[in-house]
């Protein structure tokens, strides 16, 4: 960023150069001689009389329109102070919804699946009879008709897991185990 300084009417070799300058104004400030009175004012704190609790209106009488920063000295008690301010947030100014409060609900409750079976879950159980079917051939012990009629109802539990749920996600003909291209 340029800045633009005014030219001086001097010749240059009588002009100062700038880090000379720089450096004798910062010099004259540590030594003090470049304070204003103005500021020397500023900085020596008024002697104000501490409030007490004695000092305090009544937290009854309190309006909207109160000045409360009374309340706020350190010599009134803990338990007056907070009176005082909750007496002030209770105000109607105080509770009005700012309108970001999109995201404060409780999340921490959910809807059960019920019925449902998502994709994840029909993959898991056809996982667990691949690897029920794998173990079994490992083994090469046929157990006779048991064998059979445990394998007859694998298959019938994965045949019923490809059905279409009726009601799920508001329409009966959709599959449940298809991921949606949303």
């Amino acid at each position: 960023m340029k800045r633009k300084f005014e030219k001086s009417t001097e010749p240059p070799d009588a002009q100062e150069k700038f880090v000379t300058r720089w450096s004798r104004l910062k010099q004259t400030s540590t030594n003090g001689e470049g304070q204003s009175q103005h500021s020397l004012q500023a900085e020596q704190p008024t002697a104000a009389k501490a409030l007490t609790d004695a000092d305090m209106p009544e937290i009854e009488s309190l309006t909207p329109d109160s000045d409360y920063s009374g309340f706020l000295s350190p010599q009134v008690s803990e338990s007056l102070r907070r009176l005082a301010l909750r007496k002030l947030f209770q105000g109607a100014q105080f509770n009005v919804r700012d309108g970001l409060d999109d995201y404060d609900q409780d999340f921490t409750v959910f809807t059960k699946l019920g019925d449902v079976i998502t994709a994840d879950m029909k993959h898991l159980l056809e996982q667990e009879l691949r690897r029920a079917e794998a173990v079994e051939a490992a083994e090469g012990t046929d157990r006779g008709d048991d064998a059979d009629e445990l394998r007859e109802g694998k298959k019938q539990a994965a045949e019923q897991l490809t059905e279409p749920v009726s009601g799920a996600r508001g329409n009966p003909e959709e599959r449940v185990d298809e991921p949606s291209s949303a």
